[in-house]
């Protein structure tokens, strides 16, 4: 026995001298260093092998003791550098080892969707999009409000994810979108993914619910704003957004804030885009509403981003120099000519900047949070994204990010870990 330990050493020298001299790698294909750790292999020591004889085996093969997986009889050993591969099989034919093999490695599938046009939506990036897919994309059981100027709902990245929604600027069921602003909001929150065309969604499985409050020019009122509330919540919304607002408090906004929150839905607000004078804009200042303040590519406020005590998140809102800037945020606009193509944006997609754009990337992501627990109440959805996001500028909650700029991918590992360990929530609810 010893005489062949003796050879098999003499064999693994020759073989180490061997690949260094002539420069092969120790095995065909990739380059091991990608496919195992180097110097490493498992070894599964029979329940019956003595300590003595592994220890001889050990001192025989060049080999040292590492340490013991949890839980088990597979040991780590310390091996010569490009041994692994022939030591491993040489191993497994010991009477006292199970098997033997280097320790591999692997590596998170990150879910990458097959867009055309995903690479430049950076936004996505900046909030760990494509690890929080790894986890979900969604759930075609949530329905996203999107209250606003309404929506193209012929647009390829967004027709089958339109609900029925309502125009209360015209008074009728027909909200197609005549500004432009609102079907770029959609697109950010929920447009169809993976389809090769286009955009991603934040949430892939989201629906999308359009309710026209804004005219062509982008203007509304509070009585269309709250009729768009209180109907979004009585017919099926999950989650409500509005990048909209205006400096003056309404009591009747509120009361229409605070019977959607009641009810277990969700209100989001954009903080608004005029940080040179700061004007308290509503509904974002309301009791009650999940107030977004804009980041840029550089992860700092956007130079137009509003800040106030009121403030709660941030998200990618965009800081455009100039028409089209990379900088901006992409997303789906109108296939058809409206005000925004009057005014120079492109038709079926383009970028825009705001905190109107950063508020459905939130949306998008309670729509994730909501799929993997469907049981939290808007507060627990509202403060587990909060608790998730990468703090930014002064440590904790400050004026500019409230509590940071979102992450998706924190916040999605968050509520699963809630779901999976049951935990006991005050503020419950359900989707019927």
């Amino acid at each position: 026995m010893p005489m062949f330990h003796s050879s098999i050493a003499a064999f693994l020298a020759l073989f180490l001298g061997a690949t260094t001299v002539a420069g092969m790698p120790p095995s065909p294909g990739a380059n091991p260093e990608d496919r195992f750790v180097p110097g490493e292999v498992l070894v599964c020591i029979r329940s019956m092998a003595e300590s003595g004889e592994v220890d001889g085996l050990r001192a025989q093969f060049g080999a040292r003791f590492s340490r013991t997986l949890y839980r088990s009889s597979i040991e780590k050993w310390i091996v010569p550098v490009g041994s692994e591969e022939v030591l491993s099989g040489l191993l497994a034919k010991e009477e006292s080892i199970c098997w033997a093999e280097p320790n591999y490695r692997v590596q998170a599938f990150t879910t990458i969707p097959d867009d055309t046009r995903f690479s430049w939506q950076w936004g996505h990036a900046r909030i760990a999009s494509t690890s929080a897919w790894d986890h979900t994309t969604g759930s075609a059981q949530i329905v996203i409000a999107v209250i606003d100027s309404g929506t193209d709902g012929g647009h390829p990245d967004l027709a089958s994810k339109i609900v029925p929604g309502y125009d209360f600027v015209d008074d009728d069921t027909d909200p197609t979108d005549l500004h432009g602003h609102g079907t770029h909001v959609a697109g950010i929150a929920a447009a169809v993914t993976n389809n090769a065309v286009g955009i991603a969604g934040t949430s892939w499985g989201a629906m999308i619910m359009p309710i026209r409050v804004l005219d062509a020019d982008g203007y509304g009122t509070t009585e269309d704003i709250v009729d768009g509330i209180t109907w979004a919540a009585t017919h099926g919304a999950h989650i409500l957004n509005l990048s909209l607002g205006g400096t003056s408090y309404s009591q009747a906004q509120q009361d229409a804030v605070n019977a959607a929150h009641m009810g277990g839905h969700l209100v989001i607000a954009a903080m608004g885009n005029w940080r040179s004078t700061n004007p308290t804009n509503y509904p974002a200042a309301c009791a009650n509403v999940m107030a977004v303040a804009a980041t840029d590519y550089n992860d700092s406020y956007s130079w137009y981003s509003q800040f106030g005590p009121h403030c709660d998140i941030s998200a990618p809102g965009g800081d455009m120099d100039y028409p089209h800037d990379p900088d901006g945020i992409y997303s789906t606009t109108p296939t058809y000519a409206c005000t925004a193509t009057n005014e120079g944006y492109s038709m079926n997609y383009d970028r825009m900047q705001g905190t109107s754009q950063a508020a459905p990337f939130v949306a998008g992501l309670a729509a994730l949070v909501m799929s993997v627990a469907p049981n939290l109440g808007p507060d627990q959805v509202q403060g587990l994204i909060e608790s998730a996001a990468d703090d930014l500028g002064p440590a904790g909650w400050d004026e500019d990010y409230g509590w940071g700029r979102i992450n998706a991918d924190a916040a999605i590992e968050a509520a699963q870990r809630i779901f999976s360990d049951g935990f006991e929530l005050g503020d419950t609810t359900s989707w019927d």
